[in-house]
């Protein structure tokens, strides 16, 4: 089981390619299910264990199938029990609704109402289905030809910090994942936060780069319908004040549902080795 890791990172690395009280301003619970289902979060959060299911066999059979099926079927199973939506959604909502102010709420719902902002939810919604990757995949190749229509969507990368959320929420969930997956190791044996973040961070740069050209080809294929004036419209409202609290406190929350998740995923993981055998991998 132990080269399962391998799959698993990888799996991880492509999901990131690709998220109370009213007199405190604070919203209720309905209105952030309504941000949530209008903005497409919650059925992008619905498919992440299918897309975990699917990476892990690509992952898999690019390696040459180094798996069995039989362990195959095991880390799949582990990850969709790690990986549950409606956990993660709660998750979401719940770091919402505790930081997100109502007129904030408002003001975005108020962007998704609008006709551009309702066909670009739809648009990311479709990207984010495990069946487009490999169309995702096919656009990394016209991020060079189109060089114009590159820029503007890594504006809109900035705008939105699509690669610096994909980056942190990749760092840290190889350091959530290491941690659980090492936590029943003799403490003299078992590497410290510290040591394992510098060990992360050895390919942080590569994972910048990995990352923010799957993000501009995951752009380039999810709004490859929509002119260059309404991306200028849809960064606009991204750079807007309300805009950006909601994608930095969207992916905040999103980050920690992936990050429980893994912690849950590297339990189940050093729980199954250690009743195997850790030293018969």
């Amino acid at each position: 089981m132990l080269k399962a890791l391998k799959f698993v990172f990888t799996a991880l690395l492509l999901l990131c390619s690709a998220v109370c009280l009213a007199q405190d301003g604070k919203a209720d619970e309905q209105l952030v299910r309504q941000l949530m289902l209008k903005s497409g979060l919650s059925k992008q959060i619905e498919q992440f264990p299918a897309t975990m299911e699917t990476d892990i066999v690509s992952a898999n059979q690019e390696a040459g199938n180094m798996m069995s099926q039989s362990e195959l079927d095991d880390l799949i199973r582990m990850a969709l029990e790690a990986f549950n939506a409606d956990t993660m959604n709660a998750i979401v909502q719940k770091h919402i609704q505790q930081n997100l102010k109502e007129r904030d709420i408002r003001a975005v719902l108020k962007w998704l109402n609008s006709s551009l902002g309702k066909r670009i939810s739809k648009l990311e919604e479709e990207a984010s289905r495990p069946e487009a990757y490999k169309k995702i995949q096919a656009m990394a190749g016209e991020i060079d030809k189109k060089r114009t229509r590159a820029a503007l969507l890594a504006k809109l990368d900035d705008a939105v910090k699509a690669t610096d959320v994909g980056v942190s929420i990749s760092t840290n969930i190889q350091v959530a994942f290491i941690l659980a997956l090492t936590a029943g190791m003799p403490a003299d044996q078992r590497p410290s936060v510290d040591e394992i973040l510098s060990e992360v961070n050895k390919d942080s740069e590569q994972l910048r780069t990995t990352i923010r050209k799957e993000t501009l080809a995951g752009f380039m294929y999810a709004y490859r319908s929509l002119k260059d004036a309404e991306i200028k419209r849809y960064i606009a409202f991204a750079e807007s004040k309300s805009g950006k609290r909601y994608h930095a406190i969207a992916a905040e929350g999103l980050n920690h549902a992936v990050l429980q998740a893994s912690l849950a995923l590297g339990s189940k993981l050093s729980r199954s080795m250690d009743k195997e055998g850790r030293d018969s991998f």
